[in-house]
């Protein structure tokens, strides 16, 4: 079931660990109160049943959408009472993730929005955080490196399944949702 987590992850990671912000969509953000009601599956759900696909099949197609994530994440950072993101929204528009949220950094707290591009590298997930922002104060171009690396860096550990290499074919991020495709090998 963990190729289906590398979204997931790569999320949490970005919202607990880097506890740094980021921008840059032209969407309008969504009051935390007005996340819309996730419609259809469960994620949980919906993981498990793209994982019994996969040992099944050996392949898998899984499709999230933004509420989906958004409460996920949702759900996994409540579980933190340290976590410095709360109330996340996630967007997913134009090969982009747009993750915001409230962002508590010392004694600043400020809305912050991260924006990721994600790709496949050698039939992994990779992502390039493109822009960072808390309020409106953009971060600087190293630290994204930096963050992009360390974030590379965790998810280049979830590729292998039941001592299976696990291949991911397709990530396509448009429209309010984003797909994964893959392989065991």
């Amino acid at each position: 079931m963990k190729p289906v987590y590398f979204l997931m992850t790569l999320l949490v990671l970005v919202g607990l660990a880097c506890s740094l912000p980021v921008n840059r969509s032209n969407d309008k953000l969504l009051d935390p109160t007005e996340v819309p009601v996730v419609v259809g599956p469960a994620l949980e759900d919906q993981m498990a049943t793209a994982a019994a696909e996969l040992s099944a099949t050996g392949q898998v197609t899984v499709v999230f959408t933004e509420s989906q994530l958004a409460n996920y994440m949702a759900e996994r950072l409540s579980t933190n009472q340290d976590a410095p993101l709360v109330n996340p929204q996630v967007l997913l528009r134009d090969g982009q993730i747009v993750v915001s949220g409230d962002l508590t950094v010392a004694f600043v707290k400020a809305t912050a929005t991260f924006t990721l591009r994600p790709y496949i590298d050698n039939g992994r997930l990779q992502v390039e955080l493109v822009d960072a922002k808390m309020g409106s104060i953009p971060i600087p171009d190293d630290t994204l490196t930096t963050l992009t690396n360390t974030i590379n860096q965790n998810l280049s550990g979830l590729t292998t399944i039941e001592n299976r290499q696990f291949t991911l074919e397709q990530v396509v991020v448009a429209d309010g949702t984003i797909t994964l495709s893959g392989r065991l090998d």
